[in-house]
């Protein structure tokens, strides 16, 4: 069962995409919004003949997918999401957010494929590289999304980026993302150490 764990991931998250895919709130934002889902989910599906990568890696890969699939259903902050806001006391509705830290947990497979491949030989440069690879591509999603935006709708701009009236929105942004790749090279650090990576 757990050697099929990708392929099961894989069939729920093609029942979860199809359901979300049925009315949408806005139908070309789906569209867009789910352009990298897509393409991250053919990427491991393509490459999983030439690598394969942990459960866990696979796991938390999952969550983004999840995560920005029903963002892109109910468009991003009309996610139902007030027991958080309302929990934390928060100013502005943080779903968002939590994808961007979603984001950040990619490193965790990154740093497995650039370890297992011996890309580089020292362990530091692992996490340089696998943090420095999430905050570049962090940065270069909010560019990619500022100019689709300017392209397709330039008279919804606010409302697409979803940046609720936050100058700073994309800065945030890309600081959540750096905030999961740093808790989750921690924790690839942790089951680096042999008490972690002993097998019983």
């Amino acid at each position: 069962m757990i050697k099929k764990f990708p392929h099961l991931l894989l069939a729920l998250y093609s029942l979860y995409f199809i359901c979300l895919a049925i009315h949408p709130y806005h139908r070309g934002y789906w569209l867009a919004a789910n352009i990298a889902p897509i393409l991250i989910t053919a990427l491991f599906v393509l490459g999983f003949r030439y690598f394969q990568f942990s459960n866990f890696s696979y796991f938390l890969a999952a969550f983004l997918l999840f995560f920005q699939t029903l963002g892109a259903h109910y468009f991003f902050y009309r996610v139902p999401f007030e027991f958080i806001t309302d929990l934390f006391d928060f100013s502005r509705h943080n779903f968002d957010r939590m994808v961007h830290v979603a984001v950040g947990f990619y490193a965790y497979p990154i740093a497995e494929f650039i370890k297992r491949k011996k890309i580089v030989t020292s362990q530091k440069a692992v996490y340089i590289f696998s943090f420095t690879l999430i905050m570049a591509s962090a940065g270069l999603y909010e560019i990619f999304e500022w100019l689709y935006v300017i392209l397709v709708s330039p008279n919804s701009t606010a409302d697409f980026l979803g940046a609720q009236g936050d100058i700073w929105d994309a800065q945030k942004d890309m600081l959540a993302d750096g905030i999961g790749a740093a808790i989750i090279l921690g924790l690839f650090y942790l089951k680096s150490l042999p008490f972690f990576s002993r097998k019983p």
